[in-house]
């Protein structure tokens, strides 16, 4: 709201911009899906503080302080950051029964007095809570659900490129080490498109493509084949099986990479 709190700066991990689509909920309580890193409970700061409850509000994107404390990390949802100060925190020599999560206050040059938080506090009051949370949205259930793309190359390099890419706009990714363990994937669980290299070991993007094209079960999945395989040949063979797009590593854009998919799905 209207309040202002401050917070040590060397207590602050890191501070993100977290997508609506990246939040999602993990035993009743919000987690941000963090590409690789293990996902990252979430709290608003009204909640923790006790001025309200621990409800997201619908956002395109949250701002989330992420909090370390003694090896544990916790984001911490607020509106808004407002910036960094130096300053010297005074000490209110409250009772620690009564002081909750404040650990003191700063006093601004315009004579303001605001809060300094207790981040280890903070995190106890997460940890000793029935955290339940509530992520209100304003998307209807369809768009709600995270579009998943799977990723084939045998190139830990490119695949941890492309999957960086996709990820930070807000689509859930899974990686896949050639044709054939792409496949396997899919036919346990399906992917809304496939971003696939050409060569690769076991099964090629030729192969993938067309052994997609030819399952009913599989074939309406858009495929898309990045390859620095750039002869025309090449181009006209992978449409020819079914490939819904062609583009070459060596003039790589990831903008005409996202164009192309927001177009196929």
């Amino acid at each position: 709201g209207d309040d202002l709190a401050c917070l040590p700066v060397n207590r602050i991990g890191r501070i993100h911009h977290i997508a609506e689509e990246n939040i999602e909920l993990i035993d009743e309580r919000a987690h941000a899906l963090m590409g690789d890193e293990p996902p990252m409970p979430l709290a608003s700061l009204a909640f923790l503080v006790g001025r309200g409850d621990n409800a997201l509000p619908a956002a395109k994107s949250h701002c989330v302080l992420e909090l370390r404390t003694k090896g544990q990390r916790l984001g911490v949802v607020v509106d808004e950051t407002t910036g960094v100060r130096d300053g010297v925190m005074r000490d209110l020599e409250l009772d620690p029964a009564h002081a909750g999560c404040v650990a003191g206050v700063l006093v601004t040059d315009a004579g303001d007095v605001v809060p300094v938080l207790d981040t280890a506090e903070l995190t106890s009051v997460y940890n000793g809570s029935d955290a339940r949370c509530v992520v209100r949205s304003n998307k209807d259930d369809k768009t709600k659900q995270r579009t998943s793309i799977l990723i084939a190359d045998d190139s830990i390099t490119t695949r941890t490129l492309e999957k960086s890419v996709l990820e930070a706009n807000g689509y859930h990714v899974r990686v896949s080490v050639d044709g054939a363990d792409a496949l396997r994937q899919l036919r346990l669980q399906k992917a809304d498109l496939v971003v696939s290299d050409v060569e690769m070991p076991n099964l090629d993007g030729f192969g993938l493509v067309g052994a997609i094209k030819r399952d009913p079960d599989l074939k309406q999945i858009p495929v898309i084949l990045v390859t620095s395989r750039s002869e025309e040949t090449d181009r006209r063979r992978g449409l020819n099986l079914g490939a819904d797009a062609y583009l070459i590593k060596q003039r790589f854009d990831q903008t005409e990479l996202l164009n192309i998919i927001g177009r196929l799905l």
